[in-house]
């Protein structure tokens, strides 16, 4: 079965055709070390039809199958690339491979492979290792950039474990604080490094922590030259896709140069709002709104800060936007700043589509570029005239439109769930079941096994649990009335008070919950409902679940009103 497998692709590989996860034989390797005294193998490996001797494998994977290759094991190359050392002699560069049959005695050689033919002979092949440890210790240019006396720059896509010599051009897209290793002996940060190749973690350690913390600062530019490139370990959470990683060391060396040579992809708002979940998105935008700075819980019960914006541009579109933790607590922006936004993630709220900036997010108030410039004239020169009051925003994939309970309540979803807006008046609570204690972690609902222990079928027994609301409320308007369940962080917005301030007012004083409730009874709300369906007992049954709630600002329910005699009459209103 492995003998099948034997691709016979060794030209196609060589010619520079993707091969995905090629199988081969080992035919015999030879160590060769390098100048850091680390030992790396030189294989000669066959498909069955060819065999070539051009093959190298990092110096992590020598480490690793060191006294476990012999001739005719059989492998499978799982990441590997090509470089050509000279202008016509190319080398393969394995990065992880998987041995599929060891070798050794009773193995023997699959086919009768003949050498494969690169152009050039066998002794330029021969110089080209030759040249490609050479690179790996030496300088071999001497071109002066930024006053660096290094090779010519390459890209972050292009590096590779195996050549410790090279000067890049990229940009901080993110810097983490300085943090303790070792049991507080040393100390380290990270960084996202990025061109218009892709984008690197590097990692700085003590003395180049010092030296390097501050020269480094988000969204500026640099040359930077030297430093061990190793595959990333999967074991920790990648911040990047490149499966390589940097390691700045003693021989390392930093400039900083111009940011306007890193270019940025911007779309207009009109397609970030149309564009796919969890997609990357660049845009470019004039601030509407600046939101206060908030707490919030994550469902992993984690502690972060958030911000909103809303953006909007000459496509009159708006989309809102979500800083987190240091970009929410840093901002500086202010309404009818223009702001950029690099590498957001596109989420879906509500039915909504909107963006998150986090720490890979690259966020910058009124850069200096062209895209900048014409956006701010245009501003200036009467595109604010074009803005509608934030309550009139077209948002794609939710219903804007106010819509009666009667309608909602009639309307046939298909049995999947859609989003609404209605205002109504709250006209009844229920008196049992406002408050439930729940797991402090996910939120479900626990269960009480005796002497103070709580269960919680996904998370496991505790010796405290919290409360969260599931309110059941009687909403009308002119049409219908229906019934709405509000859950914990719509409850707390409605009463001003938190589930278990509402749980222990119940246990000590339930007339002064009785007041908090009749106090907001018979005012008028703005509902976002989500609109769904389940099975219960056999039966199909529609639930409404209220997402968001707000006051209604009389100013801008006007105005909606104006416009929908308008639309109604056709007629123009001065």
């Amino acid at each position: 079965r492995i003998i099948n497998q034997i691709s016979m692709a060794m030209q196609r590989i060589m010619r520079g055709d993707n091969i995905a996860k090629p199988v081969v034989q080992i035919l015999g390797f030879k160590s060769t070390p390098t100048r850091s005294d680390q030992e790396r193998f030189r294989l000669l490996i066959s498909d069955g039809k060819h065999f070539n001797s051009n093959v190298i494998i990092t110096n992590e994977l020598s480490k690793m199958y060191k006294g476990r290759f012999s001739d005719n094991t059989i492998i499978r190359l799982d990441k590997y690339s090509i470089r050509e050392i000279q202008s016509s002699i190319r080398v393969i560069i394995v990065t992880e491979l998987a041995v599929l049959h060891p070798g050794g005695e009773g193995s023997s050689k699959i086919g009768d492979p003949a050498s494969y033919s690169q152009p050039g002979t066998s002794t330029a092949s021969n110089v080209a290792m030759e040249q490609l440890q050479i690179q790996e210790n030496n300088c071999n240019s001497n071109e002066n950039v930024m006053g660096l006396k290094m090779a010519s720059i390459t890209t972050i896509a292009n590096l590779m474990p195996y050549n410790t010599k090279w000067i890049i051009k990229a940009y901080v897209k993110w810097k983490s604080p300085i943090n303790p290793y070792a049991n507080g002996q040393g100390k380290q940060f990270r960084m996202i490094l990025k061109d218009n190749s892709g984008e690197i973690q590097a990692t700085a350690f003590t003395k180049e922590c010092d030296k390097f913390y501050n020269i480094l600062k988000v969204d500026k530019t640099y040359i930077i030259s030297n430093g061990n490139i190793k595959v990333v370990n999967k074991h920790y959470k990648a911040r990047t896709k490149n499966d390589y990683e940097l390691l700045f060391n003693y021989r390392t060396e930093v400039k900083i140069c111009n940011y306007a040579e890193i270019k940025h992809a911007l779309v207009p708002i009109s397609q970030v709002i149309n564009m796919q979940i969890d997609a990357s998105a660049n845009t470019i935008g004039i601030c509407r709104h600046v939101g206060a700075l908030q707490n919030f819980t994550s469902k992993a019960n984690k502690a972060h800060k958030i911000r909103d914006l809303i953006l909007f541009d000459q496509s009159c579109e708006n989309v809102s936007v979500r800083l987190w933790n240091d970009k929410a607590v840093n901002f500086s922006g202010q309404v009818n700043s223009v702001i950029m936004i690099a590498e957001s993630q596109v989420y879906n709220h509500l039915g909504k589509i909107k963006l998150n900036v986090g720490y890979a997010t690259s966020l910058i108030t009124d850069p200096d570029i062209k895209e900048a410039h014409n956006l701010r004239d245009w501003f200036n020169n009467g595109g604010a005239a074009n803005m509608l009051p934030l309550s009139f925003d077209s948002e794609k994939n939710v219903n804007n439109d106010w819509i009666t309970l009667k309608d909602a309540i009639s309307h046939d979803s298909g049995g999947k769930s859609d989003y609404f807006q209605c205002r109504s008046i709250i006209t009844l609570f229920t008196n049992s079941s406002i408050v439930y204690k729940s797991c402090a972690k996910c939120t479900r609902k626990v269960s009480e096994e005796g002497n103070g222990i709580y269960r919680c079928e996904k998370c496991g027994i505790f010796s405290n649990f919290d409360y969260c609301f599931r309110l059941k409320m009687q909403i009308m308007d002119s049409t219908a009335g229906a019934w709405v369940i509000c859950f914990n962080k719509v409850g707390e917005e409605l009463l001003k008070h938190s589930a278990r301030e509402i749980a222990e007012a119940l246990e000590t004083d339930s007339t002064a919950t009785d007041r908090i409730f009749e106090d907001i009874k018979y005012l008028p709300f703005l509902f976002t409902m989500q609109r769904s369906s389940k099975i219960y007992n056999g039966e199909l049954l529609n639930q409404l679940i209220v997402k968001s709630i707000s006051p209604i600002d009389q100013n801008v329910y006007n105005r909606r009103l104006i416009n929908e005699v308008r639309n109604m009459t056709a007629i123009e209103v001065a």
